[in-house]
């Protein structure tokens, strides 16, 4: 799953708990140019093929958690709560997490498991990156 997959998965629109299944069909970007440049948006996936994954037990349960864990942030926020995106991951604030913060973030747990640093970008759906021994 790549990184803008993965962020626009945190959308609750994409996660069904009750089948354990996500579902991947846009991902959040950043709009490079014209009057909204700089704006954040969904698009289509590059190759406009929807696709479900059926994740792991513990990846639902953490899913789930992180959803508790952002309820009780919500109501501690109050009125300055901003989740238009309807994301699982936010910040305290219910805003979005950039991709910068994500890469860097990902960057230290691939430090911390002793593996080599995707050259680009961290495409983890690439068999590269998920058949490790």
């Amino acid at each position: 799953m790549r990184a803008k997959e993965f962020t626009e998965k945190s959308s609750r629109r994409c996660i069904d708990f009750a089948k354990g299944t996500i579902r991947v069909y846009r991902q959040f970007v950043r709009i490079a140019s014209g009057p909204d440049k700089g704006k954040m948006m969904f698009t289509s996936l590059k190759n406009h093929k929807e696709r479900t994954i059926h994740p792991a037990p513990s990846v639902m349960d953490a899913l789930r958690q992180a959803k508790e864990k952002q309820n009780r942030q919500r109501l501690l926020a109050g009125s300055s709560w901003d989740n238009v995106y309807d994301m699982v991951f936010t910040r305290d604030n219910g805003m979005f997490i950039r991709f910068k913060t994500l890469y860097v973030h990902f960057k230290a747990l691939v430090g911390k498991l002793n593996r080599p640093l995707p050259r680009y970008s961290p495409h983890l759906r690439h068999p590269r990156y998920s058949k490790r021994n």
